[in-house]
């Protein structure tokens, strides 16, 4: 029989394949059919494994109260590890009026495949972690807006934290 599947992968991964699969299929379903406010790019450094990280992020406007949706995608490379993850996370703007930049704090769930190079062969698991994010932003000219975060992850096999810096492009109404 015929399969596209290195033989490699035993059971176990493939199931953990299949879940993430299902994960990233069931959030894709529900972004598109969100209302997404911005949309934008993130990149930044990440620790343990040391990596470098780009991904995309969308706001999904407010849900629960003052506090806005921001699934992101990331992918870390480096380290001998890759790290496929996606975050559902929730950001609360904090109120100031004294400079340009608004301060948010927020949490978030990630779901992430990592895969690890070894000298015997390569290891890949699925992992879950939780997520504590803060970080700062400011509103551009152009409407676009920038922002610096941090992120603390819980886990031993995704990063222990993240650097990260972005921009957000305002959605054009039509």
């Amino acid at each position: 029989m015929f399969s596209v599947v290195p033989k490699s992968l035993n059971k176990v991964t493939m199931t953990k394949i299949k879940l993430l699969a299902v994960f990233l299929t069931v959030t894709a379903s529900l972004l598109t059919s969100a209302q997404a406010t911005e949309w934008g790019f993130r990149a930044g450094f990440a620790d343990d494994p040391d990596q470098v990280v780009v991904g995309a992020q969308l706001m999904l406007g407010k849900v629960l109260g003052d506090f806005q949706f921001v699934p992101n995608v990331e992918l870390g490379l480096g380290d001998d590890h890759t790290i496929l993850a996606a975050t559902a996370a929730l950001h609360y703007d904090f109120k100031t009026t004294e400079t340009g930049f608004t301060p948010y704090a927020g949490g978030g769930i990630v779901s992430g495949l990592v895969d690890r190079d070894k000298p015997k062969g390569d290891d890949t698991d699925f992992e879950l972690a939780a997520k504590a994010i803060g970080g700062l932003k400011q509103r551009l000219s152009s409407g676009n807006q920038f922002f610096m975060e941090l992120n603390l992850l819980f886990d031993d096999d995704l990063h222990d934290f993240e650097i990260l810096a972005g921009l957000t492009f305002k959605r054009q109404k039509r």
